[in-house]
């Protein structure tokens, strides 16, 4: 909650204080602080130094979690949506959550530190075009079948990829062409209409007839095999920029990742810190869950395929996805963590305000750090991230 202390900026939400000095430069009316009501949504910077914060209806709008219609919803649950954020709180249903309206109470459940290591960034790629970057999130919690882009795995170490990565411009072929048939391949009877609804045209201005087989520059995998047995994993090497926690190929892993480990292992309580890791590494599913790559895979995200361990939710059989509360034991081991994490900021603190003293104050003793009185609350805490 923010009490009130926060106003409309655009697409973020900023300080009252900070809001009025930037409406007195643009010289336009003041937006009215935001109620406490108004849920928002935390977006960390890297090193989790600084934060931005955005509102709740633009966040699903621009991920695509809107929720169920609020009508249709009251409809669904026989009540009104006044009582939705009481009956969240005791585990029963929250009405409103959409195909994936689900997900976004999960990230709202962060504030309670459950479902911490459970994000929708784990499959974002960004990809650099004529106008502009474009972000592509490839969760395959949004059930796509574009995600099969995004969630190809890379090959175990010193094994090589059985597909090519590539960016590039790409050609739709007729069906009869020399390609296909030397191959003793034929186009879907759809071909040509999935590539005209799911591409752009390399030239859209072009008068050509066929102009428009030839699309735009794109994310393509190539095959490196002429056959692939049905067993087989398809798995790409991403590239020597992309930053991974594990060896892969050629590949070594990051060695920050192991740094922050350690450091994070080090501050924190070793059984806090044991749970937290040991947790996500060992899910589990019942027998005969299989995946249906790549629209449906088994994992948190999956209302109907959930982990035995810890799961994230539960599909009611009216269609609506009810949010668990996360492992007891988890969740204690996270507000561990997030205690030590906030004794070692504090720590740091110290030792930064001693050094610029010079050691001069107090017979060189590092004093805590002096806290001015605030007019209003802080802003929502940073958790720490795995």
């Amino acid at each position: 909650r923010h009490g009130g202390t926060y106003r409309r900026n655009g697409i973020c939400a900023v300080r009252v204080a900070d809001a009025r000095t930037d409406v007195s430069k643009k010289g336009t009316a003041a937006h009215a602080p935001l109620g406490d009501e108004e849920r928002l949504l935390q977006i960390i910077e890297g090193g989790g130094s600084s934060a931005c914060y955005v509102l709740e209806k633009d966040t699903r709008e621009m991920l695509h979690l809107q929720p169920r219609p609020a009508a249709a919803a009251c409809a669904a649950t026989g009540g009104s949506s006044v009582t939705s954020s009481v009956r969240a709180k005791h585990g029963e249903a929250v009405p409103g959550s959409g195909a994936h309206g689900h997900l976004f109470e999960m990230l709202a459940s962060h504030e309670r530190l459950h479902h911490v290591d459970r994000n929708l960034a784990t499959h974002v790629a960004t990809i650099k075009r004529d106008e502009g970057w474009v972000i592509v999130n490839a969760h395959p919690a949004l059930g796509d079948g574009l995600n099969l882009v995004g969630i190809i795995n890379e090959p175990l170490a010193r094994c090589k990829p059985t597909l090519k990565l590539v960016h590039r411009s790409v050609e739709l072929l007729p069906d009869g062409a020399p390609e296909l048939a030397r191959l003793g391949l034929r186009q879907p009877l759809d071909a040509e209409e999935v590539w005209r609804e799911a591409t752009m045209p390399d030239d859209p201005d072009s008068t050509e007839p066929l102009a428009w087989r030839r699309a735009e520059r794109m994310v393509v995998y190539l095959a490196q095999r002429r056959r692939y047995a049905s067993e087989e994993e398809l798995t790409v090497d991403y590239g020597r920029s992309y930053r991974r926690e594990y060896a892969s190929g050629e590949n070594k892993p990051d060695k920050r990742f192991a740094a922050a480990r350690a450091v994070a292992a080090a501050a924190s309580d070793p059984a806090a810190f044991a749970a937290v890791h040991g947790a996500k590494a060992h899910d589990s599913f019942e027998l005969g869950v299989t995946d249906e790559w790549p629209l449906s895979l088994r994992g948190w995200w999956s209302a109907h395929k959930q982990p035995l361990l810890r799961p994230a939710f539960r599909e009611l059989r009216d269609g609506r996805v009810l949010l668990l509360d996360d492992t007891p034991a988890v969740v204690a081991a996270q507000h561990a963590l997030a205690t030590a994490h906030e004794q070692s900021r504090e720590q740091s603190k110290a030792l930064l305000l001693s050094a610029s003293r010079g050691g001069s104050d107090k017979g060189g003793e590092a004093g805590p750090p002096s806290r001015g009185t605030r007019a209003t609350p802080p802003p929502p805490r940073c958790h720490p991230r795995s």
